[in-house]
């Protein structure tokens, strides 16, 4: 089975998350990374230092719900605006998509829920 951290719009009760099934979902906090609100209105994750974190989850799907997934998401990387990275969470190797642009001008966040309004899954 296939791990991936979300965040933002694909985390359970937000608005995109009716793409990814509910079991196999594990509620973390990701250190050393920070979240920025891109002028699309959507998220962005980058590398910060040990006191940024973003909260995700991780969700643990089976080989083709990833794989129809990944190409949705891999749109993203195709223009070079999101990268794919595995990444260690504990003793786990897991999926997470960076923001691959420059971020001055966007406002760092902490909460997406809080931003938008939407249910903090």
């Amino acid at each position: 089975m296939d791990k991936i951290f979300v965040y933002g719009k694909l985390k359970d009760g937000n608005t995109k998350a009716w793409c990814i099934p509910k079991p196999g979902t594990v509620k973390h906090r990701l250190y050393g990374h920070k979240m920025y609100l891109r002028s699309s209105g959507t998220a962005g994750v980058t590398k910060g230092d040990q006191s940024d974190y973003i909260d995700g989850e991780i969700k643990m799907l089976r080989w083709p719900i990833l794989q129809k997934l990944l190409i949705d998401l891999n749109e993203g990387t195709f223009w070079g605006v999101y990268k794919r990275k595995k990444i260690k969470i504990g003793q786990k190797d897991v999926w997470i998509y960076l923001y691959n642009r420059p971020t001055k001008g966007y406002k760092k966040i902490t909460n997406w829920a809080e931003q938008h309004g939407e249910h903090n899954g």
